[in-house]
C-alpha cells in the first residue's frame, strides 16, 4: 500500500492586497458542486465572469486554487506596488508552484503502466532514488530539490502515485519527473524577484507620468528627480492620479496545453509541457522614454512592440532600476532553458494611450 507526506508548509504568508480571482471552468463546477458563494466580476477586458474578490488570501490556498486548476487569472490595480512588495512575491511564488505541480499530477497520469500489479515501492522509496539519480551531479543532493521533491509527493493522488510505482521501472521513472519539476518549482524564487524588480521600473514610469500631470513638475522639469523622492509629493501625485483612475493594473493567468504561446517567439521548451502561466503588467508611460514632452512639444502617437530584455537593456542605460531587471531577466530565461521551461515576453509602447504593457509567458 502507498504511503503519502504531508505536504510541507508553506508558512503564515498571506498576499495582503485586494484582487480579483476569476474562475476557469473547472473552478465555477467545483464552487456549484459545494455551493461555494460566488460572485460576479468584471475583468480589465471588460467582460463578466465569477469568482471571488478578495482583500487578502493565504498564500498557501492560493497554491491548492492552482494545483486544482480552478483559478483562470488573477488581476489587481493599484496606485502603487513597492508597498506590497513582499505579498506579490509570495502570490507569484504560489502561482508558479501551483503550476508545477499541477503539471506533476498529469505527468503521474502519463507514466502509468498499461496493466499494473501491487505497489513496490513507496514515497521513501522514491526519495532515496531521487537522492541517488541526483548525487553524481549535486554532492549535496538533500537540499531543496529533494524537500521540493518530498512537496510534489505529498501532492500526489495516493491510488495513481501506487499505480506509477507498480514496477522497477516505474520507480525511475517517477524519481526522474519528481526531480525534473523539482528544478522547475526552485525558480518560483526567481520569477518572483524578477517581477518586483520590473514592476520598481514601471511604478518609476508611472510616477514620472504622473509628474506630467502637475502644473509645477511640468514647470520646473529640471526638479522632477528631487520631487520624486519626496513622499509627500508621491503621496499628493498618487491620490491626483486615482481621482482620474490612473493605476497600474497587474494580471496573473494560467493556461493548460500546447496553445501555441511559444511559436511566434523562438521560444523552446519541454514538448510535453501542458501549462503554464502569464503575467501582465500595464503601466502609464512609455518606459525608458521622456514622461515630460519639451515645451511646445507633441507627444509620439504611435505603437510599439518589442520583448522584454531589449525594452530592460534600452531603459538600463540611463536606470539602475533597469539594468537590475535585465540581469534577473537573463538569469531566469538561461535557467528556464535548463530545465526545460518555455519562457517568452513581448511589450506593447501605446503612445496613444501613453502607457507600457509588458507580459511574460512561462510554460511549466
Amino acid at each position: 500500500m502507498i504511503t503519502t507526506v504531508a505536504l510541507e508548509p508553506s508558512g503564515i504568508e498571506r498576499i495582503d492586497f485586494r484582487a480579483k480571482y476569476f474562475l476557469s471552468p473547472r473552478g465555477v463546477d467545483y464552487c456549484v458542486g459545494h455551493r461555494v458563494p460566488l460572485k460576479d466580476l468584471r475583468g480589465a477586458d471588460g467582460l463578466k465572469s465569477v469568482g471571488f474578490e478578495w482583500s487578502r488570501c493565504r498564500a498557501a490556498s492560493l497554491e491548492r486554487l492552482v494545483i486544482g486548476g480552478l483559478l483562470e487569472s488573477i488581476e489587481l490595480d493599484r496606485p502603487e506596488f513597492l508597498s506590497v512588495r513582499p505579498s506579490l512575491i509570495a502570490m507569484i511564488r504560489s502561482a508558479l508552484h501551483g503550476a508545477v505541480v499541477g503539471r506533476f499530477r498529469g505527468e503521474l497520469r502519463r507514466l502509468l503502466p498499461p496493466a499494473a500489479g501491487g505497489a513496490v515501492a513507496d514515497v521513501s522509496d522514491v526519495l532515496r532514488e531521487c537522492a541517488r539519480r541526483a548525487a553524481p551531479r549535486d554532492p549535496e543532493a538533500d537540499g531543496s530539490a529533494l524537500r521540493l521533491g518530498a512537496r510534489l509527493l505529498g501532492e500526489a493522488d495516493p491510488g495513481t502515485l501506487g499505480l506509477a510505482l507498480s514496477s522497477a521501472e516505474g520507480l525511475g521513472a517517477v524519481a526522474d519527473s519528481v526531480l525534473a519539476h523539482a528544478s522547475r518549482m526552485e525558480l518560483a524564487e526567481q520569477l518572483a524577484l524578477l517581477l518586483a524588480e520590473f514592476v520598481q521600473v514601471a511604478e518609476k514610469s508611472h510616477m514620472r507620468n504622473l509628474a506630467d500631470h502637475d502644473r509645477y513638475a511640468r514647470s520646473h522639469p529640471d526638479e522632477l528627480q528631487d520631487l520624486l523622492a519626496d513622499s509627500s509629493f508621491r503621496a499628493r501625485l498618487i491620490e491626483a492620479g486615482e481621482r482620474r483612475g490612473d493605476v497600474m493594473a497587474l494580471r496573473v493567468s494560467f493556461f493548460e496545453g500546447a496553445t501555441g504561446a511559444f511559436e511566434t517567439s523562438g521560444a523552446s521548451c519541454d514538448p510535453a509541457w501542458s501549462g503554464g502561466i502569464g503575467i501582465s503588467v500595464r503601466t502609464k508611460g512609455i518606459i525608458g522614454g521622456t514622461a515630460l514632452p519639451a515645451p511646445g512639444g507633441k507627444r509620439w502617437k504611435s505603437q510599439r512592440s518589442t520583448d522584454l530584455a531589449t525594452l530592460l537593456k534600452s531603459a538600463s542605460r540611463d536606470d539602475g532600476l533597469a539594468d537590475l531587471s535585465l540581469a534577473y531577466y537573463t538569469s531566469f530565461e538561461e535557467a528556464c532553458a535548463g530545465v526545460g521551461m518555455g519562457f517568452a515576453s513581448s511589450v506593447l509602447l501605446d503612445g496613444m494611450k501613453d502607457e507600457t504593457t509588458a507580459t511574460m509567458r512561462i510554460g511549466v
